[in-house]
């Protein structure tokens, strides 16, 4: 009797010491490949110009050129700028296309004000000079959903006074001037109702099917600054409420940022323009339970872990808000494809 308790009881006992074993080896195994990679660089902003300030324009040609070599000898899976590649003229845009279309793997941009305004003066669109068919878009890779947003749809620098979108454009802006809000800036932009409308239902169908979502886009939207989106709160909001998405990813601020509420990362990525001596870009590696930024340059590297959270539409409960920086270790057919 006592040595079948003996063995009942180390039958029990080897059964969690196997179950204890495999769950502790389960994250190194599953986690020593990424899932995928991507490339990442923020506004290049290059102009046949002298520098100015903090901005070399000529030399930022040269920093583009050396990072698309460097991601060909990398190989991710894609590369996206996000926005601003060009400064200002428009024949800026001509030799840093050229250079894009040298990567060897799809090639994905975002719109930034740059972009728009320089595109204005040679009376083109910005999806045309860069060859997109529109501002915002998605695009689907290994499970996961890359959701593009267009900053530039709403603004006051290139849409004329008589079309609908100026008086909505204007209306946001004055709205926030006389709110006295920091980004009330002429030179920053809005997101349209129909294209929040599309944004909704895209993050909709991506938690329906489990998949987790990176949204980028050229400004930022969390936490308030100077350089956010018009109507920053609106898509903040929405991201919030969707359970699927793990990071928002910009440009605009060259200085760069990194932020992160409700188990969601808010990373701004500097700007390559404003690099004297060094460049600044990056390869983003994608882990089941995690994002490794590994930076170039004058960007950090980070690793920025995921927090289980759904949506509350869903009935699942959100992660609690957590501490600014907690989460970030620091470690040291839209697309162009090119040809």
């Amino acid at each position: 009797m006592k040595f079948r308790r003996f063995f009942f009881i180390f039958h029990i006992f080897s059964i969690f010491i196997l179950a204890g074993t495999l769950y502790a080896k389960e994250p190194t195994t599953s986690t020593s490949t990424p899932q995928l990679t991507f490339g990442v660089i923020a506004d290049v902003q290059y102009a046949d110009a002298e520098s100015r300030g903090t901005r070399y324009y000529r030399k930022s040609l040269k920093r583009f050129e050396d990072c698309v070599r460097d991601f060909n000898s990398h190989k991710p899976v894609f590369v996206v700028q996000l926005g601003d590649i060009v400064d200002h003229d428009s024949t800026s845009f001509e030799p840093t296309l050229a250079i894009y279309k040298k990567l060897n793997m799809p090639a994905y941009h975002v719109i930034g004000n740059h972009d728009a305004s320089t595109a204005f003066t040679a009376n083109k669109t910005p999806a045309e000079y860069l060859g997109i068919k529109k501002g915002y878009y998605d695009f689907v890779y290994s499970g996961w959903r890359f959701v593009v947003l267009d900053a530039t749809e709403l603004n006051l620098f290139i849409t004329p006074a008589s079309n609908p979108a100026y008086v909505q454009a204007k209306a946001m802006y004055e709205e926030l001037r006389k709110k006295g809000a920091s980004n009330a800036q002429p030179w920053n932009g809005g997101v349209s109702n129909d294209q929040l409308v599309w944004f909704k239902n895209i993050l909709a169908k991506a938690a329906k099917a489990q998949e987790k979502v990176i949204v980028f886009g050229h400004n930022p939207i969390w936490p308030q600054g100077s350089h956010n989106l018009w109507n920053d709160h609106e898509v903040f909001n929405i991201i919030e409420k969707s359970g699927c998405v793990v990071a928002y990813m910009n440009g605009h601020n060259h200085q760069g940022s990194y932020h992160h509420k409700n188990g969601i990362h808010y990373l701004n990525f500097q700007g390559m323009i404003e690099t004297a001596d060094t460049t600044a870009y990056a390869l983003v590696k994608i882990y089941p339970d995690r994002l490794e930024v590994v930076g170039y340059g004058r960007e950090p590297s980070r690793t920025l872990t995921f927090v289980n959270r759904e949506s509350p539409e869903s009935g699942l409960p959100l992660s609690n808000e957590t501490k600014t920086g907690s989460l970030d270790k620091d470690i040291g057919n839209n697309a162009m494809k090119s040809k």
